[in-house]
């Protein structure tokens, strides 16, 4: 008790000073105020962090929904330069980034201990993921402050993968936190639907009428719904999943609804929050929702795996082939869609469009030009200027930009890992935890949209819940473990009979 006692009087004698000069500096300021706050939250965010990791994930989950509106907010102080908005798009990967050093620094003093062996296991994979991608991005795009920022949009959040299982040991902890976010983007949702029957609010277009930010040519032509984050993509992508994990809720039994949500409420939430995607008018990220649903069923079974990426090979090849003729076509199918809803709005039009596929069916069609299949791509060869250039689909990026030989070494190293990930995912639909198999469905699907050109691998908050359901999977596989070990003790427990002697 004095020792508790001592440690907060600690604290408080030292943050105290701290804080009164981190106040009084932040507001003599002469730049912005708001963006020297956030210069000064960063360290904190890393030292917070540190303290307190299982606290940090959940004002992570609160970063994924709202930090890009305070980001917007920067511009009602003025003064806003394009540094400013660094120092705020880095703290959720620094608050990330404290909570793994405050774990691994606790495993390092146990690491020979048995208890460990599988948080060891899942400290390599985490870093091991993080280094492959890393490496990727550097070697492609060069040590520049984009490219910082895109790591930490990427590579930084498969840290979970380790986080997780360090902090949650048992399930009702993980479903409180996905819990925690699913009600926590249902005012992202309602501001989502403010943008479509209202639109943006003045300091919301003062900030895209700088120019910035690269999706203001979105704000210009209408189409601005974007909620609290950053883009319409992000909001639709966001919506989705969270549909997603409302869906979830119906495979789980009476217990584990304790920790959730009602079944009802989860049915009217997956309504909601696919409503905001649609009205976003971002439709690509739209796939998100049906392709979990797919993988939900089709990853059962090692047949259904094998027919699909068969019948998937073949649709691509069928789209080199034939994918200018399908793109020729767009406009004469887009004016009978319209016909046939009736659009008699700009909104309208803007929620059937189809016309932007075309863009897309030529990426595809160019894996038809032999100029495209080159052994080693723009990365490379050293042009700076074509391996920055934005490819939709990201399958035909990757391409380009690696060429088939690296791609090919990526895939060899992929198959492995995919038979893993199919092993695992069968044993836990055998065990019965679906949740984590759902959740790994989830995972695949925010990455397999972007690669056929339907949504984006970098956009925030897509890679945090990239490596948040990943790591939900991965960490399914100590539930199933701590059943089988509660099953045999129960098996073990000899309940003795009383003798007749006894019992008179």
């Amino acid at each position: 008790m004095k020792n508790n006692l001592l440690t907060s009087m600690l604290v408080i004698g030292l943050g105290m000073p701290v804080l009164l000069f981190l106040v009084v500096e932040v507001l003599t300021s002469q730049g912005n105020v708001l963006g020297a706050a956030y210069r000064y939250l960063l360290p904190l965010s890393f030292v917070f962090g540190l303290i307190a990791p299982k606290a940090s994930v959940y004002l992570l989950m609160f970063y994924s929904a709202y930090i890009d509106l305070g980001k917007k907010v920067m511009i009602m102080d003025g003064n806003l330069f394009f540094s400013d908005l660094f120092f705020i798009l880095g703290v959720p990967p620094v608050l990330l980034l404290g909570a793994c050093v405050a774990k691994a620094l606790a495993l390092f003093f146990q690491w020979r201990e048995p208890a460990v062996a599988n948080l060891r296991k899942s400290f390599f994979i985490a870093c091991g993921v993080i280094i492959i991608i890393s490496t990727i991005s550097l070697f492609g795009a060069g040590l520049r402050l984009a490219t910082l920022k895109n790591l930490a949009n990427s590579a930084a959040y498969y840290g979970f993968i380790f986080l997780l299982p360090s902090l949650y040991k048992d399930k009702s902890e993980v479903l409180k936190l996905v819990r925690f976010t699913v009600l926590l983007m249902i005012p992202a949702a309602a501001y989502g639907f403010y943008h479509f029957f209202v639109g943006m609010n003045d300091f919301e277009l003062m900030y895209y009428s700088l120019g910035i930010s690269t999706n203001d040519k979105y704000v210009l032509n209408g189409e601005g719904i974007f909620g609290p984050f950053a883009s319409q993509g992000a909001l639709s992508s966001t919506m989705c999943l969270v549909a997603v994990f409302c869906l979830m809720g119906f495979q789980l039994s009476k217990e584990e609804l304790k920790s959730y949500l009602p079944k009802p409420i989860c049915g009217v939430l997956v309504v909601y929050f696919l409503v905001a995607a649609i009205i976003s008018l971002s439709r690509g990220p739209l796939l998100i929702f049906p392709c979990a649903i797919f993988l939900y069923l089709i990853l059962r079974s090692k047949k259904l795996v094998a027919l699909t990426l068969f019948v998937g090979i073949g649709g691509a090849a069928c789209l080199a082939v034939y994918g200018t003729e399908i793109a020729d076509r767009l406009p004469l199918w887009q004016s009978s869609l319209h016909r046939l809803v009736g659009v008699n709005s700009e909104k309208g039009e803007l929620l059937f469009r189809i016309n932007t596929l075309t863009v897309r069916l030529h990426e595809f069609h160019s894996l038809s030009n032999s100029e495209n299949w080159k052994p080693f791509g723009t990365w490379f060869m050293g042009d700076a200027a074509e391996a920055r250039r934005h490819v939709h689909v990201g399958m035909v990026g990757y391409l380009v930009k690696l060429g088939y030989v690296p791609l090919l070494a990526v895939l060899l190293f992929l198959v492995p890992v995919a038979v893993v990930f199919l092993k695992i995912y069968q044993k836990l639909m055998r065990n019965g935890e679906k949740f984590g198999a759902a959740c790994c469905c989830l995972g695949l699907s925010l990455i397999v949209v972007p690669l056929i050109g339907m949504g984006s691998l970098v956009v925030f908050p897509v890679p945090l819940y990239i490596g948040f359901c990943l790591s939900i999977f991965w960490l399914s596989q100590n539930f199933v473990a701590q059943d089988s070990v509660e099953g045999a003790v129960e098996e073990d427990v000899v309940v003795p009979r009383l003798g007749r002697s006894y019992a008179q």
